[in-house]
């Protein structure tokens, strides 16, 4: 059965294998995107300013990627797969009253690949 895509609402979650991290970990229920040089970044800082939780940068790469994972647009770590993306978010739990935070990715390039976004979320268990 198909879900239809709906947009923030919510997280979408995936089960994973790890001791290391919880049994779901959230994916983003804010895409930040738009044309390279259109302000994301500007938006971007002052969003993360306001409590907005960003993607985790992993110690072997570049420290653009605390505003955008660059997973959609980058094959070789969308070949890491699903899981790879959503521990970038790990870190961004309900707040101590269990409340759902915003957790944003804001990678620019990912106008260029709605269908790759889609299919995310359409995998995603859960509501999102």
């Amino acid at each position: 059965e198909e879900r239809p895509f709906r947009r923030f609402k919510g997280y979408g979650e995936f089960s994973v294998e790890s001791t290391e991290i919880s049994n779901k970990i959230k994916l983003p229920n804010v895409q930040l995107i738009g044309a390279q040089n259109a302000g994301t970044t500007s938006i971007a800082d002052w969003l993360f300013g306001a409590n907005v939780c960003g993607p985790q940068i992993f110690d072997d790469e570049p420290s653009y990627r605390d505003k955008g994972a660059q997973f959609f647009d980058e094959r070789d770590l969308r070949e890491r797969g699903n899981e790879f993306y959503a521990r970038r978010f790990r870190r961004c739990a309900a707040d101590g009253d269990g409340n759902p935070r915003f957790v944003m990715d804001a990678t620019p390039d990912t106008l260029l690949y709605p269908e790759r976004i889609h299919e995310m979320y359409r995998q995603a268990p859960g509501d999102s």
